[in-house]
């Protein structure tokens, strides 16, 4: 079409930078022929941009525990009037008055550990890191609970080592093949896919995670790192928020994009490990932690 676009992420300075970069061909005098190249530094829109996303992630938040207060405050209440007249039914009613209570606290557990994981993320600890292996025990953890989805793996064996927590990497590829798996439900055709490969630049390693499921929109598209942003009916959508501030916490970047025939695919970048960097050390891991 005679032009083309991209974003650039890199480090400099102590901070990181983001650029939109467009360039189109220009028709000059005399069946010359020429381009030019329009570059913006989108780094304070963003930042701008994300600082609005924490502020709409605070109210959600507030929203999302005051949901569960509600029957707790009604459920004590109705406990505490059967207490005072006893009735036939009041173990019945009480009993059920604590199950709701129980479920909505486990609720509120569950939000505030994925919220805390989000905002104290733990110092990560790189070491050279196998990406295929971490890629298996990522898979480990759904053990039993793929069913119905065909696994397609395609994992380069020469794949150089990247420098890696790979607790933390485990955790976040989790995340993104629980989102590929949950955008699969009501799909006839439920692939789930993994690959891994040198980038073609040679500076990276990259994994794909792709499904068949119902895509992505540009509008999905552009929000879908965004804290507390989900389009599944479970969930907090903090899964790929996680995920995403992981893979930049090494130093990667992450993006989703159509898949084909149908779905969404998420490519992951991670920047090869530095010569003279010490090899890894053989070592069992056993896969462990709660996916977000």
């Amino acid at each position: 079409m005679g032009a083309a676009s991209a974003e650039i992420e890199f480090a400099a300075h102590g901070r990181t930078h983001h650029l939109a970069m467009t360039s189109a061909r220009l028709e000059l005098a005399r069946g010359q022929a020429g381009s030019v190249l329009a570059v913006e530094d989108t780094t304070d829109l963003l930042r701008a941009q994300r600082q609005l996303a924490w502020k709409e992630a605070a109210q959600r938040v507030a929203h999302e525990i005051k949901n569960p207060l509600t029957p707790i405050a009604l459920s004590a209440e109705r406990i505490g009037r059967h207490l005072d007249r006893a009735q036939a039914d009041s173990p019945g009613v009480i009993r059920k008055c604590s199950e709701v209570i129980l479920n909505c606290v486990g609720t509120l557990r569950t939000l505030v550990d994925q919220f805390s994981a989000l905002a104290q993320f733990p110092a990560t600890q790189p070491r050279p890191c196998n990406v295929n292996q971490v890629v298996e025990e990522a898979f480990a953890l759904f053990a039993g609970r793929l069913e119905g989805i065909t696994i397609e793996r395609d994992l380069d064996p020469g794949v150089p080592e990247v420098m890696a927590d790979p607790e933390a990497l485990r955790r976040a590829l989790a995340n993104l093949i629980d989102n590929a798996a949950e955008a699969m439900q009501g799909s006839l055709l439920r692939v789930l896919g993994v690959r891994t490969a040198v980038t073609e630049d040679g500076a990276a390693v990259e994994i794909a995670v792709s499904d068949t499921g119902h895509g992505l929109t540009e509008e999905i598209r552009e929000r879908l790192f965004l804290p507390f942003y989900s389009t599944k009916h479970r969930g907090t959508g903090l899964g790929l928020a996680i995920a995403a501030k992981i893979i930049q916490e090494h130093g990667g970047s992450i993006r989703a994009e159509s898949n084909s025939p149908k779905g969404a695919r998420f490519l992951v970048r991670l920047p090869m490990m530095e010569a003279g960097a010490p090899a890894a050390q053989p070592e069992a891991v056993a896969a462990k932690g709660p996916i977000a």
